[in-house]
């Protein structure tokens, strides 16, 4: 057996390799394990330290000393702020748990399952999230609060347009998050693995993949409108839905209330929406009061106006009702068959006709419904209301006539017609035995009442009331002596009647919040439109003209219906007609239905001749006037919607 003993200088050599052997080893693992896995990105320093090897107590073998353990990987360097995308960074602030992602980039980084954010590192203990400074950004990236299992609340800018993919998955605390107006799209798997029990969306056209799992269905979509794809996609996927109020519309523009009592209806646009529940308000409690149920008090004579807010959380205020107490009740019966309903003339009313019955008949039934026939007692008669008894004898007015179209009432005079051209609304008072002073005397009252609400409504002054036999005298009515004879009984006059009507005008809108005049409502235009200067569209013998283009969208002030597919507008200081058909205007009139007769009839581009024909319709075909050239060369010819397009036809072979 040879035994070998090394100098000095050799061991120390021998200890020098061995070492570096093992630095290398530690190394080279490190690698491959960082290559194979992908797990991290920061750089790991592993250490050793060894001493020179000493002798043996074998003879045959040399060993090294024990040397110091290798220390524990150190902890990954942790950023609290860098970079997020172009022109975007982040900032961790570690003492509230906020998460702040500013500049001016508009697209962040497209992070991944494997490349997560850097502030994945710190996830849990975020807990909010301000986007709201990165005013450009357009999305949520992908993975951009994955895990952030504490996460309550995140804001964001309003130019927000889209969700990535994961963006919130796991996030575990997020109660509730709300998706604006401009969000248009959430990617597959926004949502994944999320506890977010309810998802606000503000946007009814938002799109959503439906070929992937988007939202738990354990999630609460908020959502307006049910023909919409977010709405489809909660019904499809199982989600429970929470159908806002899109709008609120009351049932009528106006309540006269004369009983203590009226109930005015709320219309919710969806009708299925799941939070019914309105709040009503008044403006002048002292007029009239509202409860829960939109049950209106009256309290005493005067003008305010009632309207409700959804307690949804959708913010929508429905249009306002005009509530006026007086000491009459108006009930409305439309004499839908009178000859003078079917002309259908519009008016805009420029004063008020009284006019008494001259005989000894104080009900109501005398002549409603009895009137609702096409020639009452074989005339051409009718009027725009009636006062008069009940069946139970008591007092009430009934319209019988829209305010707006012109009366048959008044007949004519040298000067022209109060039934047309001006036209003034005109109401029949029933009388009763000549000598009957308490019933004159309440129906005294009651008619000087229904004129003041009639001048506030229509803003006419209380010098433009008259009667039949004061329109004679002016020289636009026929030789009557109603109701002058009726009030010379018990000492009255007309002026006596007017300046009674003088001062319930004041009574009712002494008010110092609100104006005389009706209310009137805005409608908007379904596309782009002009308002004209009549209610006629064609170019040819009428001298109508464009007054102002309406973009789609944009509202004008409706005033009233024409009675013939056109209604009677104002914009700015302007006032004309436009097409009901091109507004929103919900009851709007439709254009008259005519036929062709029995000669048939040809469609024309313009009403030059046979030149411009393009069609023969043949009997019995259905069209609708929209208006009859009456003046210039171009006379007798009707211009025509068939079919949504516009034409030219004959007078002479319509019916």
């Amino acid at each position: 057996m040879r035994v070998i003993f090394m100098n000095n200088s050799f061991s120390k050599l021998l200890s020098i390799v061995i070492a570096t052997v093992i630095v290398l080893s530690t190394f080279t693992t490190a690698f491959a394990v960082d290559n194979e896995e992908e797990v991290s990105t920061t750089e790991t320093t592993v250490t050793t330290t060894t001493e020179p090897v000493t002798e043996s107590s074998d003879p045959t073998v040399t060993t090294p000393t024990d040397s110091t353990e290798p220390t524990e990987p150190t902890e990954p360097t942790i950023k609290y702020s860098g970079v997020a995308g172009v022109n975007l960074k982040y900032y961790f602030n570690r003492n509230n748990g906020t998460l702040h992602i500013s500049g001016v980039g508009a697209t962040m980084n497209n992070y991944s399952e494997k490349n997560l954010p850097p502030w994945h590192n710190f996830a849990s203990d975020v807990k909010a999230v301000y986007v709201n400074k990165a005013t450009n950004l357009t999305n949520i990236g992908s993975y951009m609060c994955a895990d952030m299992i504490n996460l309550q609340k995140i804001y964001y800018s309003k130019n927000l347009k889209s969700i990535g993919k994961c963006a919130f998955l796991n996030t575990k605390k997020l109660t509730a998050i709300t998706l604006n107006q401009n969000i248009s799209r959430i990617n597959v798997d926004a949502f994944k693995d999320s506890k977010t029990p309810l998802i606000k969306v503000l946007n009814s056209n938002l799109s959503i993949n439906f070929g992937g799992y988007t939202i738990p269905k354990t999630t609460k979509i908020q959502c307006y409108g049910t023909n919409t794809p977010i709405y489809k996609y909660a019904r499809v996927n199982g989600n429970n839905v929470i159908l806002m109020i899109s709008s609120i519309t009351l049932n009528t523009k106006e309540v006269v209330c004369k009983e203590k009592t009226t109930t005015v209806k709320a219309n919710l646009n969806p009708s299925i929406a799941t939070n019914k529940k309105v709040k009503w308000f008044t403006t002048n409690k002292n007029i009239a009061t509202i409860d829960s149920n939109g049950k209106v008090k009256a309290k005493k004579k005067g003008t305010c106006y009632v309207y409700c807010k959804s307690t949804d959380g959708s913010n929508k205020t429905s249009n306002k009702m005009k509530i006026i107490v007086t000491s009459f009740q108006l009930y409305q019966y439309i004499f839908t068959n009178n000859n003078c309903y079917k002309e259908r003339t519009a008016i805009d009313p420029k004063g008020i006709v009284v006019h008494s019955t001259g005989v000894n008949a104080p009900y109501l039934r005398t002549y409603v419904p009895a009137w609702n026939v096409p020639t009452p007692g074989g005339r051409e008669v009718c009027v725009h209301a009636f006062l008069g008894k009940n069946s139970k004898g008591k007092l009430e007015v009934w319209q019988v006539l829209p305010f707006e179209m012109a009366c048959w009432g008044v007949g004519g005079g040298p000067k022209g017609s109060y039934n047309y051209d001006p036209g003034y609304i005109q109401f029949e008072c029933c009388e009763d035995s000549k000598y009957n002073r308490t019933y004159f005397n309440q129906v005294y009252d009651e008619a000087t009442d229904f004129c003041a609400y009639l001048c506030l409504r229509y803003s006419l002054p209380y010098t433009k009331v008259t009667s039949h036999a004061g329109a004679c005298a002016e020289g636009y009515g026929s030789a009557h002596g109603d109701i002058d004879h009726w009030l010379k009984i018990y000492g009255k006059n007309m002026n006596d009647f007017r300046n009674t009507v003088k001062k319930k005008i004041y009574e009712i809108d002494k008010n110092p919040d609100l104006k005389s005049g009706t209310y009137h409502k805005k409608i908007k235009a379904k596309s782009d439109l002009y308002v004209w200067s009549k209610d006629i569209v064609d170019e040819y013998g009428n001298s109508s003209k464009k007054l102002q283009k309406i973009s789609k969208g944009q509202e004008v002030t409706f005033l009233r219906d024409n009675f013939n597919g056109w209604s009677y507008v104002q914009i700015s200081n302007k006032k004309g007609y436009v097409q009901n058909n091109l507004t929103n205007l919900a009851y709007g009139s439709k254009y008259v239905n005519k036929k062709v007769n029995y000669k048939g009839t040809y469609l024309y581009t313009k009403p030059c001749g046979n030149k411009y024909k393009v069609k023969f319709l043949s009997y019995n075909t259905r069209v609708q006037l929209v208006s009859a050239i009456n003046k210039g060369k171009k006379k007798g010819y009707s211009y025509v919607c068939y079919k949504n397009n516009y034409y030219y036809v004959k007078t002479n072979t319509l019916y």
